[in-house]
């Protein structure tokens, strides 16, 4: 049957397309696909590829959030103010792998400054009752403790002990912490005239006075006690100086220092009618240089490092500019070798 185009038949169907979003004919629309995909489910997405409003942003429902996470731009900041964690401070949300954990209590001793106690790994004691310490793996036993090297009882400032009994107090590091009563440490007489070894480390500044530092020199694994040079009050020298420059070597052993020096042979050089007076020295005068101490070639023990010199004009490498080099030293059983 042939119906005219001004049927009310066909006027009602056209209608009903516009209203209802009938599909085009190639579309294979079933009755009541609204989006005109052919399939009926109504989604809105002729297409079918996720994007109805067919703007290619990939974002199907138009809310401005493609990936529906909440976060529209994808840089960590939902809101887009500046703030990702919402806390106000504008910061960006930390990385759990690089923050500390809990902190674990670590059990300190009396002592350290009078009315203070051990505020720092280490302290100079400044007022009457106070201790000088630090902390360092005196014993080798891999972890660190907690050495009293002497007081100050408002009028001397000495090694524990002094002058009879000359000691250092060790509270030795535990798992978690010192040890709450100290261990003997026992140090020979020497250091700083009519007060003894009373730091770790120290510089002659009295006639009579010694300059000494700790380090493990022979390389078994123990800080021993080296006093390098000595000052009469008119020359301040290498031990020995110079005839037989030497530093004196107290070892270390399980509870303290050698009672006696063992004589650790030094060769020539270092500071000009000086000689090499500490582990490490600048030079300042014509015909000084540079030095210091450090296991170059890795063999487990220390040897002596001649860097530069300075003739009162340049200061340079040695050999500089054609053959450039350091003269070393190696560190032996007793001493360092007598040439480089």
């Amino acid at each position: 049957m042939k119906i005219s185009t001004n049927s009310p038949s066909l006027v009602l169907l056209a209608t009903l397309c516009s209203v209802l979003g009938c599909g085009d004919s190639g579309g294979g629309d079933v009755a009541g696909d609204w989006d005109g995909t052919g399939n009926g489910d109504g989604d809105g997405d002729p297409t079918g590829d996720g994007d109805p409003t067919g703007d290619g942003d990939g974002d199907p429902t138009g809310d401005g959030d493609p990936t529906g996470d909440g976060d529209p731009t994808g840089d960590g900041d939902p809101t887009g103010d500046g703030d990702p964690t919402g806390d106000g401070d504008g910061d960006p949300p930390l990385d759990p792998a690089t923050q500390f954990e809990a902190a674990t209590q670590w059990s300190v001793p009396d002592g350290g400054w009078i009315g203070q106690g051990f505020v720092r790994l280490f302290g100079s004691a400044s007022d009457a009752g106070d201790q000088d310490w630090t902390t360092t793996d005196l014993d080798g036993d891999g972890q660190l403790d907690l050495v009293v090297t002497s007081d100050w009882d408002g009028v001397d400032f000495d090694v524990l002990g002094y002058p009879n009994a000359p000691h250092w107090d060790v509270y030795k590091g535990g798992a978690n912490g010192f040890a709450n009563s100290a261990t003997a440490w026992t140090v020979p007489s020497g250091g700083w005239t009519g007060q003894g070894f009373v730091r770790l480390g120290g510089s002659a500044s009295d006639a009579g006075d010694q300059d000494w530092t700790t380090t493990d020199l022979d390389g078994d694994g123990q800080l021993d006690l080296v006093v390098t040079s000595d000052w009469d009050g008119v020359d301040f020298d290498v031990l020995g100086y110079p005839n037989a420059p030497h530093w004196d070597v107290y070892k270390g052993g399980a509870n303290g220092f050698a009672n006696s020096a063992t004589t650790w042979t030094v060769p020539s050089g270092g500071w000009t009618g000086q000689g090499f007076v500490r582990l490490g020295g600048n030079a300042s005068d014509a015909g000084d240089q540079d030095w210091t101490t450090t296991d170059l070639d890795g063999d487990g023990q220390l040897d002596l490092v001649v860097t530069s010199d300075w003739d009162g004009v340049d200061f340079d490498v040695l050999g500089y500019p054609n053959a450039p080099h350091w003269d070393v030293y190696k560190g032996g059983a007793n001493g360092f070798a007598n040439s480089a």
